[in-house]
């Protein structure tokens, strides 16, 4: 995501899948099976399952022989490759985060990708993909959701981008919010540019608008200056994205940092 070059695929590190996510996606997937008329592959499953709940004890082993089945679909059924080929996506991770565990999303608000845990620390941050059940029967929607949060996740990642959690200590106040919401949307407007050249999707409907909402004073020449800075080729770093939206604030408002 760092730029518009042959960006090195990563190898998939060890996926770790929540259970309540497995087994709801499998079965909301093979009822929109049944649905549409193809009744072999959810009348397959349910004789599985029928096996394991006549022939294992209740308690943990059925437990246990239960999540295998549904683990065993959810890949099967072309599920878990929406994860993985998403974090396939991604800059070589191995050695910069713990683990990565997909969990079920209680809402539409929940889903996407975030680290729990700051890069640099003393432990290795854990990548964390959200995602509700229902989701995988929307393959594209789900796609380009992942796309763009796992496109802040390598920005964090990478040393070159140079990402701070914090802002700096003397932006207080009002002036802490301005500039928060401005290098918020500048950054956006990185990622989305990246995203359209590489994939061609993503890109944001006016980013000019945009620019405009949290630079209303700009001069439409510097504005235009700072579009193509943010959104061309050469990717802002942390560093750069704070500079913009710091020189952008008001005199009025720069008294009081």
């Amino acid at each position: 995501f760092a730029g518009d070059g042959g960006l090195t695929v990563a190898p998939c590190l060890d996926l770790q899948i929540e259970p309540a996510l497995v087994e709801e996606s499998v079965f909301r997937e093979l009822v929109h099976w049944e649905e549409s008329g193809r009744v072999a592959q959810p009348r397959r499953y349910h004789a599985v399952c029928a096996h394991v709940l006549h022939t294992a004890p209740p308690g943990a082993e059925r437990d246990r022989r239960l999540l295998e089945v549904n683990e065993r679909w959810f890949e099967q059924l072309g599920l878990r490759d929406q994860l993985v080929e998403r974090v396939r996506e991604l800059p070589p991770i191995s050695g910069q985060v713990q683990a990565v565990f997909a969990q079920r999303a209680r809402s539409a608000r929940e889903e996407g990708a975030d680290l729990v845990g700051a890069p640099g620390g003393e432990r290795l941050p854990t990548l964390v993909i959200r995602v509700r059940p229902e989701s995988f029967g929307r393959t594209d929607e789900l796609r380009t959701t992942l796309r763009r949060d796992l496109a802040y996740v390598a920005d964090m990642l990478d040393p070159t981008f140079d990402y701070a959690p914090e802002l700096p200590a003397d932006l207080v106040g009002p002036v802490r919010g301005l500039v928060q919401d401005r290098y918020g949307t500048l950054w956006a407007l990185s990622i989305a540019a990246r995203l359209h050249r590489r994939f061609g999707e993503g890109g944001l409907p006016d980013p000019a608008a945009l620019l405009r909402r949290v630079f209303p004073a700009a001069d439409p020449v510097a504005a235009r200056e700072l579009l193509g800075a943010v959104t061309g080729p050469v990717r802002p770093t942390h560093v750069d994205l704070l500079r913009f939206a710091r020189a952008a604030v008001p005199a009025a408002a720069e008294a009081l940092l």
